[in-house]
């Protein structure tokens, strides 16, 4: 027995129902079954649905004589053996993941139905789309009781975004009403009325297609319109009446009166408005509005008893408001004049920038951002120390933010470097990025960042690959336009092993695109690891040169939410307490956590453990540890250098690993694995050390203590290799309903060459969000690049300020980045003249 069952009457649809049927066959969730029911079909669409059957088991088709799109979902729902339903217009489709997302929430919540969010496009372009957001219930998840029937003040009322439960609608007789077209909002309103519970899915699901010869967009001379809308309107207000209770109902009543106004104005023919004034009314007679949809237009009806005394000609008038209403919105869309305060002063900006851009870059100006500015930190440190030693005629700048200038000027002094602090995303920091010849980063740039040609980048990245990033996080996959951008424009990418390199050339899917050169130098920041003297130093500094020091650097788990911050916090500090119980005289426990957490923690209450020192550099502090205790953090890559002990404190493994997947299985790491605190304290006085040569052999596999001094001697002042990837070729999805394109167009992939010829899928990362199994679809044959939306608009529309404009946006969002190959799906649109500069 299928788990759901798809209902859809069709009738004359040999234009579209292809793309119907290909987004169920396209379906991450495969136990269904599709009850097509040909409605006396004129065309070719049976043929067409005879002939994909033949191919696939789970398309049933049903003949009948023409009785309309009610009669056929009804019948549908009697044949369907599914525990849920789903109808579907022949003329429609639904995102790839639909029936699998709504399934395993309807699921989870027990829900009655599930409703999910839609996009429209219009028939004659199928990039003109529209997108419509139940705003009122974004934060909603789930309404019960009461508050279901608030659903009633949402418009329009569609009933094909839902996955509803079979015996729901069967045990509550919600079915369509036959032989009138707006069958669906009695439909709607008895299953909203009758519902206990409704799950709320705020994801763009499911697809309409505006089909201009559909029965809500024909038929404008006749009366069909009218008569069908006062027959909804009245099995509406029957099935409400039928419950006489407490709840609020008044969102029906002002939809009612928002379509009728919006009928009467388009759809309604001249001779029959009168009826449709007197029949409307008769039916409102005894209903009171307090919504405040219409708000003003609700409170006339009220003050005058327009409903209840019949007053057609002060109703006339509150029809005449609203046309006025219509007429002044169509007006202020046209002429509507403001003054962007906000985009003048951006475009100011911008033009300063520009300026910037503009000039000559200072052959010894050196720029380096630790962590998008919040740090100084890991590999920019001591590149800054390489900087200072032996680079003394540069000058070296450092951006931070305005909170961190503070905290991070005492470890500048400390070690006495001599660095020029810029305060991060001012115009000065632009400045300065702009005039600088050598850039240093261990992340990202700022997202409107330009590279000019005569700039060298060098990305050591501050981060090692333990935890799946970039397009194996599936969750996050969208966001990673921007780190693949800036590897892309860095004239050297530094990794410390073939592993790392690997890891992040696939993950970012920069591998056959990247001109730079990969540097082996090993990281920056592990140099410290070999350089004995510096431990010695340093111990004696601290007045740690006969104390056995314990390092504890765990991976943050919060949230950033109250709730689960309060809760990691409380457990923390309560292993803290038991371990600092357990600890000898000579024994010193060092904790670093996420500065949320530390700030948190009165470290004065205990007496063997501490904080780190706030002058000290965290790595060169590391280097005096006796044993490294973490879990997940990807730092015993970098401490494995030393030969140390490391411990995995791995308390709550089960349920981490759960939500978090790793490049590694953490039980193939060769470090020991404790769970409570006595198992930890335990084998922090075990002194034997577990041989992990072969693991430092693969993971630490290019450090040394000359790494950041071979990196430099690499960069400063000598030319760049550049190479030229081949063989690239760019397929660009334009328009945001890519949950329609791609079902149309996923069949491409079967005609791929992936031994010949490299495949790259350009997409808006917005819509990416929306459609994460798309990135699971391609899995890895076909790599994708996030579209950078367009920022450099000219003021001045001039064929010289759009040429200049348009190599702007090219070196922006894709730097040097060229392919063979360039195909088009969907309308060509604005980006259309960018992706041609991107071919060869």
């Amino acid at each position: 027995m299928p788990k759901i069952s798809v209902i859809s009457p069709v009738y004359n649809s040999e234009k579209y129902i292809l793309d119907c049927l290909n987004s169920l066959n396209l379906q991450t969730f495969k136990d269904f079954e599709a009850i097509f029911i040909n409605d006396g079909s004129t065309d070719n669409t049976l043929q067409i649905m005879e002939e994909y059957q033949k191919t696939h088991k789970w398309l049933k088709i049903i003949t009948i004589e023409n009785h309309g799109q009610g009669y056929c979902r009804n019948l549908g729902l009697t044949k369907a053996k599914g525990e849920y339903v789903l109808f579907i217009d022949s003329d429609d489709a639904i995102s790839i993941n639909a029936l699998e997302k709504s399934h395993n929430l309807i699921e989870k919540d027990k829900s009655d139905f599930c409703l999910f969010t839609w996009s429209k496009f219009r028939d004659k372009d199928e990039n003109d789309i529209k997108v419509k957001l139940n705003k009122k219930f974004l934060k909603q998840s789930l309404l019960e009781g009461d508050e279901c029937v608030s659903l009633l003040k949402i418009s329009p009322y569609y009933t094909v975004n839902n996955l509803y439960r079979r015996n729901f609608l069967i045990n509550n007789d919600v079915k369509y009403a036959e032989g009138y077209i707006y069958e669906d909002v009695p439909f709607w309103v008895k299953a909203v009325t009758n519902a206990k519970k409704i799950s709320i899915l705020n994801e763009k699901l499911y697809i309409i297609r505006v089909n201009q010869s559909s029965t809500t967009n024909t038929n404008f001379q006749t009366d069909k319109h009218s008569k069908s809308f006062i027959k909804a309107v009245n099995e509406s207000l029957k099935q409400i009446n039928k419950f006489n209770d407490n709840r609020d109902y008044s969102g029906f009543y002002s939809y009612a009166l928002d379509k009728f106004l919006y009928y009467y104005a388009v759809r309604v023919p001249r001779k029959y408005k009168e009826e449709f004034i007197d029949e409307f009314l008769n039916l409102m007679q005894n209903v009171k509005i307090n919504h405040k949809i219409n708000g003003k237009l609700n409170l006339i009806i009220e003050k005058y008893d327009i409903y209840k005394m019949k007053r057609k000609n002060l109703f006339k008038l509150v029809i005449l408001l609203y046309k006025c209403k219509r007429y002044a919105l169509a007006l202020k869309r046209r002429l509507k004049i403001r003054l962007p305060i906000k985009k003048i002063k951006k475009y100011l900006k911008t033009c300063i920038i520009d300026s910037y851009y503009n000039k000559k870059v200072d052959d010894k100006y050196i720029f380096v951002q630790s962590k998008n500015c919040s740090d100084l930190a890991s590999n920019m440190f001591y590149i800054i120390k390489e900087l200072n030693k032996n680079y003394q005629d540069y000058k070296v700048f450092l951006p931070l933010n305005k909170s961190k200038i503070k905290s991070k000027k005492e470890i500048i002094d400390n070690y006495n470097l001599n660095v020029n602090i810029i305060k991060a995303y001012t115009l000065k920091y632009y400045k300065i990025i702009y005039k600088s010849k050598y850039l240093f980063t261990d992340s990202t740039f700022f997202k409107n960042y330009i590279k000019k040609d005569e700039q060298i980048i060098v990305n050591t990245w501050h981060g090692t690959a333990l935890k799946i990033m970039g397009r194996d996080n599936i969750e996050s996959a969208f966001e990673l336009g921007n780190v693949q951008k800036n590897f892309l424009l860095s004239d050297y990418l530094v990794y410390p092993s073939k592993f790392m390199e690997n890891k992040f050339l696939d993950a970012y899917m920069v591998r056959n695109l990247y001109s730079g050169e990969i540097l082996n130098t090993g990281y920056p920041r592990n140099g410290v690891f070999y350089d004995q003297k510096r431990e010695k130093v340093l111990r004696d500094e601290l007045n740690l040169t006969n104390k056995k020091v314990y390092v504890y650097m765990p991976t943050w788990r919060g949230t950033m939410t109250n709730k689960e911050n309060d809760e990691q916090i409380e457990k923390i500090i309560k292993y803290l307490e038991e371990i600092d119980s357990q600890l000898k005289e000579n024994q010193l426990f060092f904790v670093k956590l996420h500065l949320f957490v530390n700030k948190k923690i009165n470290f004065e209450g205990f007496k063997n453990i501490k904080p780190f020192p706030k002058k000290i550099e965290t790595y060169d502090f590391l280097n005096i540890a006796d044993v490294l205790i973490t879990d997940y953090s990807s730092v015993f890559f970098d401490f494995a250098n030393t030969g140390k002990k490391i411990i995995l404190f791995a308390y709550d493994e089960e349920n981490y690993l759960k939500s978090r997947g790793l490049y590694i299985e953490f039980k193939d790491l060769p470090f020991p694995k404790v769970y409570t605190v006595k198992e930890l304290i335990k084998e922090i006085n075990n002194k034997k050390v577990i041989d992990y040569s072969q693991f430092q052999k693969k993971y630490c596999q290019y450090d040394s203590i000359n790494s950041t001094t071979e990196l430099c001697n690499r960069v400063i002042g000598k030319k760049v290799k550049k190479n030229l990837p081949k063989n690239n070729h760019l397929i660009y999805i334009s328009g945001s309903n890519v949950e329609f394109l791609v079902t149309k167009y996923l069949l491409l992939l079967d005609q791929i060459d992936y031994k010949n010829k490299n495949y790259y899928f350009l997409i808006n990362s917005n819509v990416l969000k929306n459609n994460l199994e798309f990135v699971k679809l391609i899995d890895g044959k076909v790599s994708y690049i996030p579209l950078h939306s367009y920022i450099h608009k000219p003021l001045l529309k001039t064929k010289k300020a759009l040429q200049k404009s348009l190599i702007k946006e090219i070196k922006r969002g894709y730097g040097n980045i060229k392919f063979d190959d360039v195909t088009y799906i969907g309308k060509k649109n604005k980006y259309k003249k960018i992706i041609d500069e991107l071919k060869k």
